[in-house]
């Protein structure tokens, strides 16, 4: 039996790799590309040919992903990016550079107005490489790492992973007893205080390393951030071994966000993204900027309102008035925690009278409903609705 499993495995992983490494070959010399006057055709398939017309007027995004490889021999994969769904009208997965900015002129100058956009474009502002709006130097990384904290969600996966596996990867049987044996010895040599000294220790040296963790991924994701304004797009490239690009048409924003955590505030600094049409779902679940583009994951508080001018040109970045929320709201949200708060600690109270200390945080839900009630608001003004809400973590959005 064992022979014949490994044999299927073997036959298995050579039909995988055949598919994996010589299909996209095949498909190389049957997928192709033209431009039209006001259209991009593309063809594609090895037997179920397919036909595709994209107006140039409907592309949303043109994205590119370069691994270490792509980078070394010069290529990238591109995803061209419609209003018409979730998934990308177009993928092309090995394109040469050349060809990417070929692409780019045909679609900027093939969209309706590119002409009045060109004319219109900044003197010191070039067709491929546009005038540079933001950059992000390796302390203002170092700032993102700290405030995102992203270093405890890797460290979550991992524990998840470990859990998972259970006694094969880990003897969580033996594991338990041997450090319960052990504890007493250590307090009894060392003391209870230089016990409580050693972990609490460990404890800070485990956060210090979260935070270098932390560090370090917004190092790998947004190493040599470069936000460019390129005619009438957007167009932020950033990463340190795969580098995402995405370009984003200015007329195609359909909402602009300005977050700032209370550990932003903190630092002063703000985060803004725009949300297109055309974007597939979340820029957490693709690689680097695409999908909800960053236009930036960090900045100066100072620097927001010039970059919203930019992103947004005929929009006023602050409202001369806003229109606050009916006051009595707050009690709406404090009777909505008040019966989370019973669903969730009545049936504990069965378990262990200690749930009754959870009472102890409806002053802060109380708070929180006045707090967060006087926080939101909204304007409206002849070219976008504002609106903003949050206390603790503010936000602001423009929708045209």
């Amino acid at each position: 039996d064992a022979g014949i499993r490994e044999s299927v495995n073997g036959l298995v992983g050579s039909e995988m790799c055949i598919r994996d490494r010589l299909y996209p070959i095949v498909r190389y010399f049957f997928d192709r590309y033209r431009f039209g006057d006001d259209e991009l055709l593309i063809r594609d398939g090895v037997l179920n040919r397919n036909e595709r017309r994209v107006p140039y007027a409907h592309i949303q995004n043109l994205d590119l992903v370069q691994n270490p490889l792509h980078r070394a021999l010069k290529v990238a994969e591109v995803r061209i990016e419609t209003a018409s769904g979730s998934e990308a009208e177009a993928i092309m997965r090995v394109l040469s550079l050349d060809a990417v900015e070929e692409m780019r002129r045909a679609i900027r100058e093939g969209a309706p107005g590119s002409e009045k956009r060109r004319d219109e474009a900044g003197a010191g502002e070039t067709a491929d490489t546009g005038r540079v709006l933001l950059r992000l130097p390796f302390g203002e990384l170092v700032r993102l790492g700290l405030v995102s904290n992203r270093g405890m969600v890797l460290v979550a996966a991992v524990l998840g992973f470990v859990f998972q596996q259970g006694d094969d990867l880990v003897d969580w049987e033996r594991i338990g007893p041997w450090v319960g044996d052990r504890l007493p010895a250590i307090e009894w040599q060392w003391g209870r205080l230089q016990t409580a000294l050693v972990a609490s220790a460990g404890v800070l040296l485990a956060l210090a390393l979260l935070y270098l963790l932390s560090i370090a991924l917004a190092v790998l994701r947004y190493h040599g951030f470069t936000l460019r304004l390129v005619g009438d797009y957007l167009r932020s490239e950033a990463g340190l071994f795969t580098r995402s690009t995405a370009t984003t048409p200015r007329a195609r924003i359909q909402r602009l966000r300005v977050s700032s955590s209370l550990l932003q505030r903190a630092i002063d600094r703000a985060a803004i993204r725009v949300d297109t049409a055309g974007g597939s779902g979340g820029d957490e679940g693709r690689s680097g900027l695409q999908g909800k583009q960053w236009l930036a994951p960090i900045l100066p508080r100072s620097e927001v309102t010039h970059l919203v001018q930019v992103a947004l040109p005929e929009v006023t970045p602050e409202p001369a008035a806003w229109t606050p929320v009916a006051w009595r709201a707050w009690k709406r949200v404090f009777r909505r925690g008040v019966v989370t708060l019973l669903l969730v600690s009545v049936p504990l109270t069965f378990l262990s009278p200690w749930a009754l200390v959870s009472w102890l945080l409806l002053p802060l839900l109380w708070i929180h409903a006045r707090r967060s009630v006087a926080a939101r608001g909204w304007a409206l003004d002849e070219h976008a609705l504002h609106v903003r809400s949050g206390w603790v973590g503010r936000q602001r959005g423009i929708v045209r």
